[in-house]
């Protein structure tokens, strides 16, 4: 009998182990996916910004003074903040609003036939174009971002 209440001792105290390991293991696999996932939407959080940030550096130096040099910069840097949009991205509605961000900004509106007056018009509608695609793709990425995609 003494036998026996140790075997069985031994039987619980080895499924007690096993149970308690696996319900930890769990536990710190849950905890490594919540960690994760907070990582990942914070590298779409700073992507999305440098994105919308290095848009609207481009749109400041074509209204300004900027040198030609200022103005290529500002659009690698654009550019590469784009390629990180369409890198981190899991839901393809953000691609497509930075993509229409991107057409905003790089249609060109320089017609030297066109008045002064009809080259100030074309230069505020493709503004205009680009605000409501910046928007768009702001409240697009707020979506994502919220959802987990």
């Amino acid at each position: 009998m003494p036998l026996l209440a140790a075997g069985l001792g031994v039987l619980g105290g080895v499924g007690g182990a096993f149970i308690g390991g696996y319900v930890a293991n769990e536990g710190q696999e849950n905890r490594f996916d919540k960690e994760r996932a907070a990582a990942i939407t914070d590298v779409r959080r700073h992507a999305y910004g440098e994105f919308l940030g290095a848009a609207q550096e481009i749109l400041v130096n074509l209204q300004t003074d900027a040198t030609d040099k200022v103005k290529r910069e500002s659009f690698v840097r654009f550019f590469v903040a784009k390629a990180r949009v369409d890198l981190v991205r899991q839901n393809t509605k953000v691609e497509e609003a930075a993509t229409k961000v991107s057409d905003a900004l790089t249609n060109d509106t320089a017609d030297d036939s066109a008045t002064a007056k009809e080259q100030e018009a074309a230069e505020a509608a493709a503004e205009a174009a680009y605000v409501k695609a910046a928007k768009t793709f702001g409240e697009v990425a707020r979506r994502a971002i919220a959802t987990g995609g």
